[in-house]
């Protein structure tokens, strides 16, 4: 019943040992405020009702005389301290006071700052080095002493990337570098405050990985017909060459194709048709004037870009607007479509948007490309909308894979020093 719950409010997907304990703690509570709500709402009612003065014309100085009410409130009481002696103490017990050893658990220290997570892991040796605030800067971000502390050597930060294996606890240590920030990882049921000068511990065990948790989020997308697509094309590509050049301005001589086919003349004006034909014959700068300019203007000089890249610019507009009405951007086919040539778990641009529909297809199945974000839940300064990460639950061989890359580039990193 708690899946079905989730499912039809559109909560997150639960992937996490404790999730289903918490779930089911926060719909009980939410269903004892319910009632409690509906039946305090229908008693209102009724005591306006039934004490207006239309039908008691004379006050009851007495009241009422039964024990019903304090029966009610007794009632409510046992409910509430069922759930929290039956549900919460045990729930907190569990997922906050028991912490993971670290033996059994991955250790990862993430330290919050406007605007960005870093992701501190231990290196091969299982050591996380000596930080000190002396050491911070903008490629060091957590204070990490290299230099003095054999330990730090080989310790892997990452910024906004956080990696941890499936099946395993994982035990975070967390602190901000700043003001209060609150980590919030929505699918692994986790959440809890930054704040500056502490170190916070949390812990979760994820049951899935994200390529696991991407195919339980699928999307299914009615994509427009070809007519339309192609309106919407022309449009933003009539648009890019109306913007290469000043509107009101004049053609300063004449230019023509390499084959001596005049394209404009001096002195006509340089609408968007105009101004394409340019781009189409290679023409990279064209020379203007005003229609009526003023003695001894200047001649001003238009760069033009070569029609690819013109073409890409409108392609960019219509991925931004077009493509995102029907298809929003992030998403992944969830099957091959040899006929667009798009690959099984290809990320959807706009020129594969376009392909799907010069293939006639009226329909697209997909997937998330992000399956879990890493969001702030605390409002932290005027950049608190960039304080995003990306958490990526891996198996235990993808996790090596991923560690092993960062240790690598990190020895790379401080062999060019």
């Amino acid at each position: 019943m708690i899946k079905q719950l989730n499912e039809y409010f559109g909560m997150p997907l639960d992937i996490s040992a404790h999730g289903h304990g918490l779930d089911t703690l926060t719909w009980a509570v939410h269903a004892l405020m319910f009632f409690l709500f509906l039946f305090w709402g229908i008693y209102f009612i009724y005591v306006l009702w039934r004490f207006s003065s239309s039908r008691q014309k004379v006050a009851d100085y007495e009241g009422v005389k039964t024990h019903a009410s304090t029966y009610l409130e007794v009632f409510v009481a046992f409910v509430e301290v069922l759930l929290l002696v039956g549900l919460a103490i045990p729930l907190w017990s569990r997922t906050v006071d028991k912490l993971p050893t670290e033996k059994e658990a991955t250790v990862v220290r993430i330290i919050a700052e406007q605007f960005a997570w870093n992701i501190h892991y231990p290196g091969p040796d299982g050591k996380f080095g000596r930080v000190s605030p002396e050491f911070v800067n903008p490629d060091n971000p957590v204070g990490l002493d290299r230099g003095g502390d054999s330990a730090a050597a080989d310790d892997i930060v990452t910024m906004n990337d956080l990696h941890v294996p499936v099946g395993k606890p994982v035990l975070v240590q967390l602190t901000s570098k700043d003001v209060i920030h609150s980590l919030a990882l929505w699918h692994l049921r986790a959440k809890q405050d930054a704040n500056p000068g502490l170190v916070i511990p949390m812990h979760f065990t994820p049951l899935m990985t994200n390529d696991e948790l991407r195919i339980k989020m699928p999307r299914h997308y009615k994509l427009p017909d070809k007519t339309l697509l192609n309106t919407s094309l022309t449009e933003k590509r009539k648009g890019v060459f109306e913007g290469l050049v000043e509107a009101g301005r004049v053609a300063h001589v004449d230019y023509a194709s390499k084959d001596g086919a005049m394209i404009v003349k001096a002195g006509q004006p340089l609408t968007g048709v105009e101004v394409e034909k340019l781009v189409v014959a290679g023409i990279p700068v064209v020379e203007t004037k005003r229609a009526n300019p003023a003695p001894k203007e200047k001649v001003k000089k238009f760069k033009l870009p070569s029609l690819e890249t013109a073409d890409d610019t409108a392609m960019n507009i219509l991925e931004g607007t077009f493509m995102t009405l029907y298809v929003p951007l992030g998403r992944i086919s969830a099957v091959a479509i040899p006929e667009a040539g798009i690959q099984e778990n290809q990320v959807i641009k706009v020129k594969d948007f376009i392909a799907l529909i010069n293939a006639g297809k009226k329909e697209l199945d997909t997937f998330p490309l992000v399956a879990q974000e890493i969001s702030c839940a605390q409002l932290c300064g005027n950049g608190h909308y960039r304080m995003k990460g990306f958490i990526s639950v891996d198996t235990s061989e993808q996790f090596k894979e991923f560690m092993d890359r960062e240790a690598k580039a990190l020895a790379e990193s401080l062999a060019q020093e």
